[in-house]
């Protein structure tokens, strides 16, 4: 399937906290790969940083293998190990987009998603792959858009909005939000969602819940286009951050507040009086279908 799918992408200077993220200093072509892209690796054997990935506009993977003892020469080993480093990063994609997160708890291992593993190998571009005398050992680094045509996110889009049980799953069963009291004047044309530190899982469609537990907002309430175009919600660690990235899709006065909770790993919950402040502008600008939103996560 062609796509036309435009998306603003954000560099920003990244550090990531996963120390089994870091690329050892032996290895001077793939650190000099990261450095010359402004990318560090954002999955790892047992470990990620999605919202790295999303602010960099890709998912980088390493794997790391050391070289056979029993080879007879130093060209075996080297052989062996850059072959092995290329399949432990394909493995370390595949278990962590095997527990990406849909909707909720739920992955898209609940959604039956396995079966993609061939389509997702195909998005692999396969970068660096560098082999060190010093450690007899091998990474290779692979990236994969999260964007564009052949980018992760709409692959995915497109698999929840053309599978009836699948787009079940993001579906809620809770009424929808309603003002219970005169709508104040308010005018914003942007949602930031500050979630401290609740440690909320970026997910495909993140939801809005009141503390009353209505639902506020969906992503399936963004036409599938606009999710498409836009990417859907923005992910990023500040809110100085998240008001440059809605800045870049038009967004001039965000309005901000700090979650007052979740539901469950992904669905974040607002207090009563900001709920009836975000309806109140989304009356007025429609911001929300827009998913001109994002989401500040540490």
């Amino acid at each position: 399937m062609k796509w036309l799918f435009v998306f603003i992408i954000i560099l920003f200077p990244l550090h990531s906290t996963a120390d089994s993220l870091a690329v050892h200093s032996g290895y001077t072509q793939a650190n000099g790969w990261l450095r010359s892209n402004h990318l560090i690796p954002t999955v790892g054997k047992g470990s990620s940083d999605i919202v790295a990935s999303y602010m960099q506009g890709h998912i980088i993977v390493a794997g790391e293998a050391g070289g056979n003892p029993n080879h007879k020469s130093k060209a075996q080993s080297r052989l062996g190990a850059e072959r092995a480093a290329e399949i432990v990063a394909r493995k370390n994609l595949l278990d962590y987009l095997s527990g990406y997160a849909l909707a909720g708890n739920s992955s898209l291992r609940d959604a039956g998603a396995i079966h993609f593993e061939k389509d997702i190998l195909r998005m692999i571009d396969v970068k660096v792959i560098e082999y060190s005398e010093e450690t007899d050992s091998a990474i290779a680094l692979l990236q994969i858009p999260m964007t564009g045509k052949d980018g992760l996110l709409p692959f995915l889009f497109e698999f929840v909005y053309s599978t009836p049980a699948v787009k079940k799953m993001v579906e809620s069963s809770r009424n929808a939000y309603g003002a219970k009291q005169k709508l104040p004047d308010v005018h914003y044309d942007g949602l930031i969602i500050d979630t401290a530190d609740l440690h909320i899982r970026p997910a495909l469609f993140n939801r809005i819940f009141t503390t009353n537990n209505e639902i506020l907002f969906s992503p399936l309430e963004v036409p599938y286009e606009t999710l498409v175009s836009n990417g859907g919600i923005a992910f990023v660690n500040t809110v100085a951050k998240a008001k440059t990235a809605l800045a870049r899709r038009g967004v001039h006065n965000p309005l901000v507040v700090h979650a007052a909770g979740k539901i469950n790993s992904g669905d974040i919950m607002v207090s009563e009086n900001d709920a009836l402040v975000i309806f109140a502008a989304n009356s007025n600008s429609r911001f929300l279908e827009k998913a001109s939103l994002a989401l500040v996560i540490k």
